[in-house]
């Protein structure tokens, strides 16, 4: 079975070019670059259509870590997903390679700082939460009218 290099590449709107990340993508040896102008924040068709063709011993490479995941908690589950399936990683403004042993390190850092980010958040809500219910405010809908 023949590993393929591919490249995908992501600017947020259709005023953006892509030309940058191409070159450096094609310079890094990608055999095929899959190109979306489409916000993070918006469903990916051809990243979802990319991931699911995608088999062991395959490489992905993005130019940019953030070209890949919407907040750092949804890179880290991808780049994983990636690794149950056999698929090496390349980020390359980063240098983080998931073949090295390094790049690996990244990534679990990069992992750590995710978590951190999510309990920090959660700690965050649920003191506002607290706020709320000292000032008498429960949250959820409005009650209904009353008789």
């Amino acid at each position: 079975m023949k590993c393929s290099v591919y490249g995908y590449a992501r600017v947020s709107t259709q005023k953006q070019s892509l030309k940058m990340q191409i070159e450096e993508l094609k310079k890094f040896g990608c055999t095929q670059i899959i190109q979306e102008k489409v916000s993070a924040l918006k469903e990916r068709p051809q990243f979802e259509e990319l991931l699911n063709s995608l088999n062991k011993g395959d490489t992905l490479t993005v130019w940019k870590l953030d070209r890949l995941g919407r907040s750092m908690f949804d890179l880290i589950k991808i780049i994983a997903d990636l690794e149950a399936k056999g698929v090496k990683f390349v980020s390359l403004t980063e240098n983080i390679d998931t073949t090295t042993a390094t790049g690996k390190m990244m990534l679990m850092l990069f992992s750590i700082m995710a978590e951190y980010e999510l309990n920090i958040k959660k700690e965050r809500q649920e003191a506002n939460k607290e706020i709320a219910r000292k000032a008498g405010r429960l949250g959820g809908r409005p009650k209904g009218l009353t008789k």
